[in-house]
């Protein structure tokens, strides 16, 4: 399959859903491998070792910083030193047409005098790809993780208490359709979500009325209208429910979504795409329904061989964190530069901001934030960075979701095979 086939086949695959975060894979990253922060470093990049037919690389962060809003609150802060450390191992097939891939990860963090916020995450993954004649291609894949809610986020509002953990299993499988001037990609999905009882001055506080199950699937259809324009068009629907009888419909919903955009082929300048679209939902447990407009906006600007700015716009519902509001519906907008100043030293800057509104309660919030990335790479087996992180979060209703602001700071290095 030739570089811009396969190009094609991820994007298709790796739309957003309009209607429940996280379901199905994102988009990449980087739409270009020959740009900053995404080319290869032949000199600097670490060359795994082959077993067999198959590849391996593993790497390991080992974090030292500093949180100056532990519990995210607007008074009576708590600030504290943490150590990290995480680890990450991959294993990818070195084969022609097809291919499979697994990977592990973990992220192992301590305080210095916090300790009853420590936390053990982890993430594992496996996908492979199928291609059928020429035109065709299969794509499974299936993910596994631990993972803790940060603190302010729309799906976590506690400012006390042990981090908030969901357990989250995602499976899917998306078939593409080459055919030239016109491409069409369906996925089907599957994502249960368990959250972890939260520990509050010694009692446990069970937070299974946040627990869902959820089925989506998704149409995508491309036309290429030119030589580095298409048009696209794309359906996306999904139900979730609450598993438990006792909870009867809380956090169960059917909603879908209809996109019309055009996608910019990523040989030029510019890559990505921009859709807009009509959203509906409907939530059984209040006989309400929500609808408006709804939007995705990718995309990537190279003004020079060393810089690379991605701009990303879009909109989604949420795992709400206030247990009187079943979803949360967030826009969020990020700015992201990479300068690569010299082929060892590379600078990134994020920009974002979220506004996140939870329609039951009637409650909305505003988080921006801004973070800047130093990162060296001295040799093949050993990266540095030196990184600073800052957030503030305002709400119209503070005795539901937080109002704070955090400084997080420290230093990384990295060993990588």
């Amino acid at each position: 399959m030739s570089f811009v086939r396969l190009l094609i086949s991820l994007l298709l695959v790796g739309l957003s859903s309009r209607s429940w975060s996280q379901a199905v894979p994102d988009l990449p990253d980087r739409y270009r491998t020959d740009v900053a922060g995404n080319r290869p470093q032949p000199a600097f990049d670490p060359l795994g070792v082959r077993l067999g037919s198959f590849l391996a690389r593993a790497d390991g962060d080992i974090d030292i910083g500093y949180n100056s809003n532990l519990y995210g609150r607007s008074s009576n802060r708590v600030a504290d030193h943490y150590f990290k450390l995480r680890p990450y191992f991959r294993l990818g097939s070195n084969w022609g047409r097809d291919s499979v891939e697994a990977s592990a990860r973990a992220a192992l963090t301590r305080f210095s005098k916090e300790s009853t916020q420590n936390s053990n995450e982890y993430w594992l993954h496996a996908s492979g790809a199928k291609e059928i004649g020429d035109r065709f291609e299969v794509r499974p894949a299936v993910d596994y993780s631990r993972e803790a809610l940060g603190r302010g986020s729309p799906e976590n509002t506690q400012t006390a208490g042990s981090p908030a953990f969901v357990r989250s299993l995602l499976t899917n499988v998306a078939a593409t359709y080459d055919g030239g001037l016109f491409s069409a990609a369906l996925l089907l999905a599957y994502r249960r979500q368990r959250f972890e009882p939260l520990n509050i001055d010694g009692n446990l506080i069970s937070q299974r009325l946040r627990d869902t199950d959820g089925i989506g699937g998704r149409a995508t259809f491309i036309y290429k209208t030119g030589s580095a324009i298409s048009g696209l068009a794309q359906v996306v629907a999904d139900e979730t429910h609450n598993p438990h009888p006792e909870f009867g419909r809380d956090r169960s919903a059917r909603g879908y979504g209809i996109l019309a955009g055009v996608r910019i082929d990523p040989s030029g300048l510019i890559a990505g795409q921009v859709a807009v679209g009509m959203r509906h939902r409907d939530f059984r447990a209040t006989r309400t329904s929500s609808r408006g407009f709804t939007y995705d906006a990718r995309l990537e600007w190279y003004p020079t061989e060393l810089i690379t700015v991605a701009v990303k716009a879009n909109q989604e519902y949420r795992n709400s964190g206030i247990l009187a509001a079943n979803a949360v519906l967030v826009d969020k907008q990020t700015l992201d530069v990479t300068y690569e100043m010299y082929r060892d030293l590379n600078f990134y800057l994020e920009a974002n901001h979220e506004k996140s509104s939870y329609r039951e309660v009637s409650a909305h919030t505003d988080t921006k934030g801004v973070s800047l990335r130093a990162t060296y790479t001295s040799r093949r087996a050993l990266q540095l960075s030196a990184f600073a992180a800052y957030q503030r979060t305002t709400t119209d209703r503070p005795l539901l979701a937080t109002q704070h602001h955090a400084l997080r700071a420290g230093l990384s290095a990295r060993i990588r095979i």
